[in-house]
């Protein structure tokens, strides 16, 4: 028989547990933002993984129009020739492939 193990998780943005929420040790999620967090042997609440990042890239695309590319955390936006945004979030396709 198969056992399933289920984390602590929330699935709100900015979201994080609380030093009386999890136990030392123990691992929640927040499925929102895709962190990861313990409690450490001091009792504070430590993210596991990973840094909060914000980079902008502009480039030129062949037709003479520009482009650009921001990274935020682990999402990246992209914002298309017609002015909309679309979210590609990175850190699902790195669990997913490895």
């Amino acid at each position: 028989m198969a056992l399933t193990l289920q984390h602590k998780r929330s699935q709100t943005t900015g979201d994080a547990p609380t030093a009386s929420d999890i136990a030392q040790g123990e691992i929640a999620l927040n499925l929102a933002d895709l962190r990861m967090f313990t409690k450490d042997h001091n009792n504070a609440i430590q993210r596991i993984g990973g840094e909060d990042v914000a980079a902008t890239l502009d480039f030129t695309k062949a037709d003479g129009t520009l482009q650009g590319i921001s990274v935020t955390g682990f999402k990246m936006d992209f914002k298309k020739a017609d002015g909309t945004l679309t979210t590609f979030n990175i850190c699902q396709l790195i669990m997913f492939f490895s």
